[in-house]
């Protein structure tokens, strides 16, 4: 059925480019006939968890839409192009993985009489992305041999790679109070923010575990009168729960999308949890701290990763393609960036080079080797 699919799309097409520049019957028997991925019959891209510790494969298959009497052949091309396209339309930000991490088949034959050519075998290596580089392997099929040509985007494909988080974690107290500099303040006024970070808490033993705070927003674990398991946020004199009830020694992805419109958002593991009208206006940060009500209050351990606070409210979208893995550190738009990957010390950097590290007081725990996406 798929394959009808496509005939009848090449055909379509043939008929379209005939109507619009009136060529002859040799320009359209060409255009009957096409040479494709066949992954691109469900979309235009796929993406793959590249192991960041062993060689990471994959395949395209090339095909015709019909089999000719003569050989086809052609060569696969990387073409940064479809890489450009990609990340306008999706506002991403992947770059095309440099060559030498990964080896491919570049030449490509259909046999006369055949409609497929061997599966083309990816084989990529383990790379680094020490500032939350997101790769990718833009492909292009280029006819060499045979009366045949690709259409529309039925030629290109995108392969793109995701190498999951693997990192140390902190195992934090009230004794840890991890907190920027406050004599050095951010001045940083905003309409909308984003503040995301994977969580885990041992237990909910009391009301009032704060793990962050900040002029304008007060985050924590259970009130008086909500259950200890919930996730509550203090902000422009309003203050909203999470639906969600959090389980002792489970991590979760929480995001905090704050909107021009003053609207607050919170989604837990990538999906819409909450939403909360707030006043709206602007929102003041000059310091951010983490685990910060104290020893009355804060009688559990908590760990937490992956700390992005954004000057942005960003997408639902983006959310899911970047929770379990880094992002770029230089983006602009992020007001802060705290991996607390360093696995030893008390300081947990601000890898957005802006110089807001944070200071960690008392001796810290560290868990190894944190993997989020299982």
């Amino acid at each position: 059925m798929k394959r009808n699919n496509i005939k009848n799309y090449f055909i379509a097409c043939a008929a379209l480019v005939s109507f619009l520049t009136g060529c002859d019957n040799a320009d359209y028997k060409i255009l009957d006939n096409a040479i494709y991925f066949s992954e691109a019959e469900s979309g235009s891209f796929e993406k793959i968890t590249a192991d960041p510790e062993n060689v990471t494969t994959t395949s395209l298959n090339i095909r015709l839409a019909e089999a000719l009497a003569e050989d086809v052949e052609a060569t696969l091309v990387i073409d940064p192009s479809i890489l450009e396209e990609y990340n306008a339309a999706n506002s991403t930000s992947y770059e095309v993985l440099p060559e030498n991490y990964y080896t491919f088949n570049k030449d490509v034959k259909i046999k006369a009489g055949d409609v497929s050519a061997e599966a083309t075998n990816f084989s990529i290596k383990p790379y680094a992305t020490p500032n939350g580089e997101s790769y990718a392997i833009p492909i292009a099929i280029n006819v060499t041999k045979g009366n045949v040509s690709t259409i529309g985007t039925s030629g290109k494909y995108l392969i793109l790679l995701n190498q999951p988080l693997i990192q140390a974690v902190p195992v934090m107290n009230w004794k840890n109070h991890p907190s920027t500099d406050k004599e050095k303040k951010w001045n940083e006024s905003v309409t909308e923010y984003s503040l995301e970070f994977w969580v885990q808490m041992d237990g909910f033993r009391i009301n009032n575990q704060a793990i962050f705070n900040s002029e304008d927003i007060y985050i924590r674990f259970g009130d008086a009168m909500i259950d200890y398991d919930l996730l509550q946020i203090k902000t422009l004199g309003s203050q909203v729960n999470t639906v969600t009830h959090f389980l002792p020694n489970k991590w979760y992805h929480v995001a905090f999308v704050h909107d021009a419109s003053g609207l607050l958002t919170i989604y837990i593991n990538g999906v819409k949890d909450v939403t909360l009208q707030t006043k709206g206006g602007p929102l003041t940060f000059t310091f951010l701290e983490m685990v910060c009500s104290g020893s009355t209050y804060f009688k559990n351990n908590c760990k937490l990763a992956q700390v992005r606070l954004w000057r942005k409210a960003i997408t639902p979208t983006q959310i899911i393609s970047n929770m379990y893995y880094a992002v770029k550190s230089t983006d602009p738009n992020l007001m802060g960036y705290w991996k607390l990957d360093e696995g030893q010390g008390n300081m947990f950097e601000d890898c957005t080079g802006q110089g807001r590290d944070m200071t960690v007081e008392d001796e810290l725990k560290w868990e190894k080797d944190v993997r989020f996406d299982k």
